[in-house]
C-alpha cells in the first residue's frame, strides 16, 4: 500500500505526513521508508505512527495512561519487547513448576545474558510524554546462577540537539526464591510541551551473566501531582534554596567533604578558566576505574521512598569529554551495586550542565554519588546539586546555582 511520497534534499529535513487505514483483519503490518538511488543514504530522524482520533491516540497502551504495552506478557514477547543483548521467551512456568507465574498465566524471561547490563526492553517512543512524572510497579525475580542480585529499571532518553541520557527509575534485591516488587519514578524533563524525544526506552538490566531475569508485569503510569520544581529546578533555586544533599557544593572550602581517591586538585577563577559559581572548582582527571573518581557519600542526606535531581556543571579542560554521573548503592544484606544517573558532552568553551535522576527504595547503608570519566581527560566540576523537589525550602534569592 503506497502512502505518500516528498522530494527530499540534503541540505535541510523535510516532514513527510500521511495517513491510511488498516484493514479489519491482519496477521503482520510492515512500515517502511523507501525512495532514492542505488548508493544514496537515507537519512531518518523520527517516526511516529498513531491513530487519527485523539481518544484513540491517549489510548494506544492503556485507558488510565499505562504507556507499556503488553504489561502482563499475555501475548508474544518478541513482538513489543526486545531482548537487550539476550534472548527473551514467555513463559508459564520454570524448574518443573517451582517457578510460577505471580499474577496471571505469563511471565518473561531474560535468557542467556552474557552481561549485567543485557536484560528486557521496550521503545516508549511517542508515547511518553515529557514534563510528566511516571510511577513504575514490576514483579521480578531470577533464576539461576546466584540466589539473589540486584535488578534495577532505566530509562534511555535520545532528544534532539543533546546528548543521550540516561534515567534511573528503581532498583530492587531480587530473590530465586520469591517475586519481588521494584518500584520507582521517573521524568523527563523539558522546557517546552511539544518537544518529544526522538527515541525513548525503557529496560530492567543488573544481574549477573548467566543469570534470567524474570518480569511477572510492568506497569508505567502517570502520577497525579507533579511537583513545580520538577518543570523548572533552576527557578526554583533561584528563588529559594534547596535542601542540597551535598555538602561543600561550590567547592569553597576546597575539596572538604569529598573524596578524592584519584586525581583530584582544586582550580580557582584566577586561573584562565573562570568558575561557574565563585571561586572555586575541582579538577578532575578521568580514570577506567570509577573507584578513582570524584566522590560524596551522601546516605545520610537522602531517605528511601524519595526522588531526587542532580544538577552539576562541567568543562572540558583540552578536548571535548564524556562525564558520568554515577551512583553507589549499598542495601542492607546486599552487595555494592553501582548505575549510571546522568551523563553529558562536555565542550571547552563553556560550562555545560549535567542533569540527572534517581529514586530510592529500601534500606540502604551507603549511596555514594561519583563523577568522572573512562578516559584518561581532565575536566572541571562546580555547582553541584542533589535534591528531592519535596524538600524546596523558602528563603532569600542566591546566585550559586
Amino acid at each position: 500500500m503506497h502512502l505518500k511520497s516528498a522530494v527530499v534534499s540534503q541540505d535541510e529535513w523535510e516532514k513527510l505526513e500521511c495517513s491510511f487505514t488498516s484493514p479489519s483483519m491482519f496477521e503482520i503490518v510492515i512500515f517502511y521508508l523507501w525512495g532514492p538511488s542505488d548508493g544514496v543514504d537515507l537519512l531518518v530522524d523520527s517516526v511516529e505512527i498513531y491513530p487519527s482520533n485523539p481518544l484513540e491516540k491517549s489510548q494506544c497502551a492503556d485507558i488510565d495512561g499505562q504507556i507499556i504495552m503488553n504489561p502482563h506478557f499475555e501475548n508474544a514477547c518478541d513482538s513489543i519487547w526486545a531482548g537487550r543483548g539476550c534472548k527473551i521467551c514467555k513463559q508459564e512456568c520454570l524448574n518443573d513448576g517451582e517457578v510460577l507465574p505471580w499474577s496471571g498465566k505469563f511471565f518473561a524471561s531474560a535468557i542467556q545474558r552474557g552481561k549485567n547490563y543485557y536484560g528486557i526492553q521496550q521503545g516508549i517512543t511517542g508515547r511518553v510524554r515529557v514534563n510528566t512524572m511516571y510511577n513504575v510497579t514490576a514483579m521480578v525475580r531470577i533464576f539461576g546462577g546466584v540466589c539473589s542480585a540486584d535488578v534495577r529499571a532505566t530509562v534511555w532518553v535520545i532528544e534532539p540537539s543533546f546528548p543521550e541520557r540516561y534515567i534511573s527509575i528503581g532498583n530492587v534485591q531480587a530473590s530465586d526464591k520469591e517475586w519481588r516488587e521494584l518500584k520507582g519514578k521517573f521524568f523527563i524533563r523539558s522546557p517546552s510541551k511539544e518537544f518529544r524525544p526522538s527515541r525513548a526506552i525503557i529496560y530492567v538490566e543488573g544481574p549477573p551473566q548467566d543469570t534470567d531475569i524474570l518480569i511477572d508485569s510492568f506497569i508505567v503510569n502517570p502520577a497525579e501531582k507533579i511537583p513545580s520544581s520538577f518543570l523548572s529546578p533552576e527557578e526554583e533555586c533561584g528563588e529559594h534554596t534547596v535542601d542540597n544533599a551535598i555538602t561543600n557544593h561550590d567547592f569553597s572550602e576546597g575539596l572538604a567533604s569529598w573524596i578524592c581517591s584519584g586525581s583530584v586538585h582544586l582550580g580557582n577563577s584566577n586561573s584562565n578558566v573562570k568558575s561557574n559559581s565563585g571561586e572555586n572548582y575541582a579538577i578532575v582527571l578521568g580514570n577506567k576505574d570509577s573507584g578513582q573518581w570524584l566522590k560524596q557519600n551522601i546516605t545520610a542526606k537522602l531517605s528511601s521512598g524519595s526522588f531526587y535531581i542532580i544538577l552539576a556543571y562541567f568543562r572540558a579542560s583540552e578536548k571535548e569529554v564524556e562525564v558520568i554521573a554515577k551512583l553507589k548503592l549499598k542495601h542492607v544484606d546486599s552487595e555494592e551495586t553501582s548505575f549510571n544517573v546522568g551523563r553529558s558532552i562536555v565542550p571547552i568553551e563553556k560550562w555545560e550542565k549535567l542533569e540527572g535522576h534517581f529514586f530510592l527504595t529500601g534500606e540502604f547503608e551507603s549511596v555514594v554519588l561519583c563523577f568522572g570519566c573512562y578516559s584518561r581527560k581532565e575536566f572541571f566540576v562546580d555547582s553541584v546539586l542533589v535534591f528531592s523537589p519535596n524538600r524546596v525550602l523558602p528563603f532569600h534569592p542566591i546566585e550559586t546555582y
